[in-house]
């Protein structure tokens, strides 16, 4: 079974032109095309709506979508055919019908696409077809980057053997093959790229190709029929789209961390005055800096299109983990690159960091060995780069805002970096549920946590500013600041090592995306290290904001309480422990609780603290 077909679709489009004909076609899936997004030339919609492009030759592909579709009279470029650029067109969809408007042609494509907020969809690769030699244009839109691809669509191949996949990758014997064939023409290259040196060698011998970052026109992928008539290997056909997919993940990688982080830039003198006293926001980001290296080196975990199946033989399962293991080397090369280029401000880190990945992309894609030792063999292993990596670089670039925004506040937020605390912290007890009604409300694994910060009177308020977080440009979730939180806590207590981030990273990344650093985002261990007062049993602790409760007891029979209130600020505050000894009967104001009280108490937490440890180790394994 192909993991990557999820469902399948058809879909019946009716297409009308200006003359009044109808043309019927059946449309075999809804999923991505995997070989459109990079070869689009200018109008295209980089989202989960739809993918159009029209090529040179008059195929017409659609990716996210209804299928392909063909229609007559498309010519798109003059180098190789007549004619101008077709227009663009409205569609509908209605019914599950497309219907396509020839008459009213739209001016131009939007200049950008929407935001996306949410993770996107898991990208798939369909089983390719071909088409007629002619068809006409779909309305899409044009994201502002990467830049757009100049280059043609190629006619797609027919044979499922010949679609890029981890399955037909490795029935290609492709590692091997490119590993010997590499090996063999050490002395014949000279001076030419690995990228360069192999799409002259075969197929269509394409010459003076070019991948990296800022390079999207010259770094294509052949004709699949083409190469086919000119006795082009088939694993050498992979090779090539695989390096179209890298090529797509570096420039969008690269999109998102450029635009991330003018969209901080222009938020930090309003974050300042919303969330902490700063008087020059671009000081005291040390602790800070590890996040920008994790954000640049964290969309190398992305594995587009993996997802656990229950019906995946031993093969299968073998040849996925082959992947992520491909996947984890590359992110750890990542980390060794990013850390060298760590400066002492968010804004040379970033530019530094920029600069060391593209140099890195160029040091692969011409075949030299990295800082590791590894060439882009080692990366391509196993077929990684055989899904489609091209992810809007909106979405990518929404993540990693939110991920450096996250790290800001909540150093802001802790008493070390703040002149004043904010007192903040979450407060956790043993059950499914609380009487803390709140938005910031996390459960999981039979405890149940909440937000907080404490003011003047002893009193459980609402973080300073809260409310604005979770609004625009922010839109963090508050749930997600607990949960993040409680992971640290449960990993490193009240001394969270941020160094552990980056293999943090990497254990994240497995089949389940869903638990990736990219999906969880904000919410992923050691972004928020908010300290965390564990209650145990007294559920009834974990209330609204206003009730007359207290962070009375920390950890089994309070022995997290000193720890905690050092943390949270509170350790000189006496409001924080008065009212405790009639909220916990036995507790004083030396932090103790009375023989029986703690015997029984400590007993009770302890089962319950034993628990929630084996729920935690499991949770960090990675899958």
């Amino acid at each position: 079974m192909n993991h990557r077909l999820l469902f399948h679709l058809t879909i019946l489009a009716v297409l009308r032109t200006g003359d009044g004909q109808e043309f019927t076609q059946d449309f075999d899936t809804i999923l991505s095309a995997h070989t459109v997004a990079p070869y689009c030339p200018d109008y295209y919609k980089a989202d989960e709506n739809f993918v159009a492009c029209c090529s040179s030759n008059g195929l017409l592909t659609s990716g996210i979508g209804p299928g392909h579709v063909t229609l007559p009279a498309c010519c798109w470029t003059a180098a190789t055919c007549t004619g101008a650029a077709p227009p663009m067109y409205d569609w509908t969809i209605v019914n599950d019908e497309v219907s396509i408007i020839t008459e009213a042609p739209l001016a131009s494509a939007p200049a950008s696409i929407p935001a996306v907020t949410t993770p996107p969809p898991v990208i798939t690769t369909p089983q390719q077809t071909t088409g007629p030699a002619v068809s006409t244009q779909l309305p899409v839109s044009a994201p502002s980057s990467p830049p757009a691809s100049k280059v043609p669509l190629p006619e797609l191949c027919s044979d499922p053997k010949w679609t890029p996949s981890p399955e037909n990758w490795e029935d290609a014997n492709v590692d091997t093959e490119l590993a010997n064939w590499w090996t063999s023409t050490t002395a014949a290259r000279g001076s030419a790229t690995f990228v360069d040196w192999i799409s002259q060698s075969f197929g269509d011998r394409s010459r003076n190709q070019q991948c990296g970052i800022g390079l999207i026109a010259s770094c294509s992928m052949p004709d699949c029929q083409a190469f086919q008539a000119a006795d082009g290997p088939r694993w050498v056909y992979f090779v090539r789209v695989s390096l179209v997919e890298m090529n797509t993940m570096f420039n969008n990688l690269k999109t998102a961390t450029q635009d991330a982080e003018t969209d901080l830039t222009a938020v930090l003198s309003g974050m300042a005055a919303d969330f902490f006293p700063w008087k020059d926001p671009k000081t005291n980001f040390g602790k800070v800096l590890p996040v920008v290296q994790a954000v640049v080196c964290g969309g190398l975990s992305l594995i587009p299109g993996m997802r656990i199946v229950e019906d995946l033989g031993d093969l299968a399962v073998k040849r996925i983990t082959r992947i992520v293991d491909t996947t984890k080397e590359m992110t750890s090369a990542g980390f060794s690159i990013a850390a060298s280029k760590l400066g002492n401000v968010i804004k040379t880190s970033a530019e530094g960091m920029r600069t060391g990945f593209e140099s890195w992309a160029k040091t692969l894609f011409n075949g030299e060995a990295d800082v590791t030792g590894k060439t882009i063999l080692a990366y391509l292993n196993s077929g990684r780069f055989t899904f489609d990596y091209n992810i809007p670089s909106s979405w990518l670039t929404q993540v990693f805002f939110q991920i450096q925004v996250s790290k800001l506040v909540n150093q802001q937020w802790s008493k070390d970096n703040s002149k004043v605390s904010s007192h903040t912290f979450v407060m956790c007890a043993n059950a499914t549920d609380s009487p803390c009604s709140d938005d910031s409300q996390f459960s999981e694994n039979g405890r149940v946590c909440c937000l907080y910060s404490m003011d003047k009177k002893g009193e459980y308020v609402p973080p300073p500013a809260l409310s604005k977080l979770v609004d625009p440009p922010y839109n963090i979730s508050t749930s997600d600041i607990t949960a993040s939180s409680l992971h640290s806590y449960l990993s490193g207590r009240f001394e969270y090592d941020e160094s552990t981030l980056a293999t943090k990273i990497e254990e994240s990344i497995s089949v389940d995306q869903a638990s990736s650093f990219l999906a969880q985002g904000a919410k992923f261990e050691g972004i928020w290290t908010l300290p965390v007062c564990d209650v145990g049993i007294h559920s009834d602790w974990v209330a609204d904001y206003g009730a007359k409760m207290k962070p009375c007891c920390c950890g089994a029979a309070c022995n997290e309480d000193k720890l905690f209130l050092e943390a949270a600020g509170l350790k000189e505050k006496g409001y924080a422990r008065k009212g405790c000894a009639t909220q916990l009967p036995g507790f004083n104001s030396s932090t103790k609780v009375s023989t029986g009280e703690g015997a029984l108490l400590g007993f009770m937490i302890l089962v319950k603290s034993t628990q929630s440890a084996i729920a935690a180790a499991h949770y960090c394994l990675v899958e």
